[in-house]
């Protein structure tokens, strides 16, 4: 007869089996709303650890394991090993192992003692990474995306203002629904399902009601953005947008950038203001903010929208 209590690898649960364990944290992930490319993230990262080590259990999951690791990282001696070498690569293992730790530990599967110091913190030295260069759009990219994405439709230009006026996520930007819209705040659902409310702008107000009354009346989905067949538009598809964006422009498009330039702008136009800029991005510390006040001095991104309703 099958042990129920057994993972698909033939370990016992009480063996705290390293696959049952990942997709367990993996299943916790999901039921915090955190992004489906997160998780992926996540998942991809404890998979290969335990395909280049060959370790079957939380237990052999030592100290000295996870250093010889990152060594062959930091060498280039493992194979498959994408930007082998990176600091910031093998910053992000050091990142996805220390959090599948922590997760375990508040789930009563215990780590090896080598992995936590006396106080309970993980014993790892997080890997030195290299400086993140913040990218941010220039007052003339603005103006040419918000162009293009106007001829190719109200959906697209509407995801960049958006993007532009209120610096939320990729996943909270598909995410938003009818109901989120409220007056002149927009309800967002973040990470670990923490809900916030950035200022939208009265161009932005304007602009969403003309879009729901004229392109979502009826709908039988409460989400803002869906497909051209009528479905929730999801995280992979507004990437699709913006990726045809980039193509049509020739401007270097991701997601994060319109969250960095909305931070930039925001302290030239706020100087000092750091904590409402944190309440308003929904970061937990200040110490992703701080890389925006080097690029604070810039010259701020005209806010030189066409007042025509383009969607009239």
């Amino acid at each position: 007869m099958e042990n129920p209590l057994a993972s698909d690898d033939g370990l016992l649960v009480g063996q705290r089996s390293l696959v049952y364990l990942r997709r367990e944290w993996l299943s916790d992930l999901r039921s915090e709303n955190r992004s489906t490319n997160t998780i992926k993230w996540y998942g991809a990262k404890l998979e290969y650890l335990e395909r280049q080590t060959g370790i079957k259990t939380l237990d052999q999951l030592t100290k000295g394991v996870i250093n010889s690791f990152l060594a062959g990282i930091a060498d280039g001696t493992l194979p498959d090993s994408k930007k082998q070498g990176s600091d910031a690569y093998r910053a992000g293992f050091w990142r996805a192992i220390k959090a599948f730790i922590y997760w375990c530990r508040r789930n009563g599967y215990e780590p090896h003692h080598s992995l936590l110091n006396n106080e309970q913190k993980f014993s790892l030295r997080k890997p030195k990474e290299e400086d993140v260069i913040i990218e941010i759009f220039t007052p003339d990219e603005v103006e040419k995306m918000r162009e293009i994405a106007h001829h190719i439709g109200a959906r697209e230009l509407l995801a960049v203002e958006i993007l532009l006026s209120t610096g939320i996520r990729m996943f909270e930007l598909v995410n938003i629904e009818l109901d989120d819209i409220q007056g002149s705040n927009l309800k967002v659902r973040g990470k670990g399902r923490k809900v916030r409310y950035p200022p939208l702008p009265t161009r932005l107000q304007k602009m969403l009601s003309v879009y729901q009354r004229k392109y979502r009346p009826g709908s039988p989905t409460d989400k803002l953005f869906l497909t051209d067949n009528g479905q929730p538009l999801s995280w992979w598809g507004m990437n699709s947008l913006l990726k045809r964006l980039q193509k049509i422009t020739g401007i270097h498009i991701h997601a994060h950038k319109f969250r960095h330039t909305f931070a930039t702008r925001y302290l030239e136009k706020n100087p000092g203001q750091i904590e409402k800029l944190r309440l308003i991005l929904g970061h937990s510390d200040y110490k992703v903010l701080m890389r925006y006040l080097h690029l604070a001095g810039q010259q701020a991104i005209a806010d030189s929208y066409d007042e025509d309703d383009p969607f009239r």
